[in-house]
């Protein structure tokens, strides 16, 4: 047989920053439009999520299997990396933004557009929201840790409760809801579930089989298929 190419996250793009991040099987190449490029080690174990200012976030192993969630800006230059997080699979981070007040990060990008140069800075902080295995992680614009739950509402790190990717839907008020899937192969139990961003539990919704994919928001709805059906929560 032969060998099987490593399994990559697929590629993320800012069109804020113009910029494009993909990995290659020894690093990670972020070229910006101009076509320079630049490497960072180490790879990452899902698809970055790319801020207003072109801040990559990327959840990465360590060379001790240990998960980590690292913050990179346009340069190159690492900003931040949190402490080992929990096992299991990771999903691609989820990108909202920080409370009103909050203090902006340093963070700045380059675009570059009919020749032109323009230097965008983030005014507001981004939050960062990432699953690893059975823990819904909440992180703020510094890397700090905001708060993390367990959507199952087993002990944190169960490892029979396998995470969905969450994704950030905004509110009319200004707040935004986080909302993650989650199934536990064992009782066969599934849901869906909505915090606020201060990690209060809004609602929870009981699904008649595993999800397929993430949730989609539209017109005020979202939009959830199963293994068995589709839903429509609002």
């Amino acid at each position: 047989d032969r060998p099987q190419p490593p399994r990559l996250p697929s590629p993320a793009y800012s069109p804020t920053c113009d910029d494009v991040v993909w990995s290659l099987p020894q690093s990670v190449r972020a070229p910006r439009q101009t076509r320079r490029g630049r490497f960072l080690p180490p790879i990452p174990v899902a698809t970055p999520a790319l801020g207003k200012a072109g801040r990559m976030y990327a959840p990465v192993l360590d060379k001790g299997g240990k998960v980590f969630l690292e913050a990179y800006d346009q340069t190159g230059e690492r900003a931040w990396r949190t402490g080992p997080l929990g096992d299991g699979p990771v999903s691609p981070p989820a990108l909202g933004r920080a409370p009103t007040g909050q203090a902006s990060t340093t963070a700045t990008c380059t675009r570059v557009r009919d020749g032109k140069t323009t230097v965008v800075r983030d005014q507001r902080a981004d939050s960062v929201y990432l699953a690893v295995g059975a823990t819904l992680y909440a992180f703020d614009g510094r890397g700090r840790l905001r708060w993390k739950n367990n959507p199952g509402g087993l002990e944190l790190g169960e490892p029979n409760v396998q995470l969905g990717e969450p994704i950030v839907a905004r509110l009319k008020t200004g707040d935004e809801l986080i909302l993650v899937t989650w199934t536990d192969p064992d009782s066969k139990a599934n849901s869906i579930v909505a915090y606020r961003s201060d990690g209060r539990v809004v609602w929870r919704v009981a699904l008649d089989a595993p999800a397929l994919g993430s949730p989609a928001i539209a017109n005020g709805r979202i939009y959830l298929a199963t293994t068995r059906s589709l839903y429509a929560i609002h």
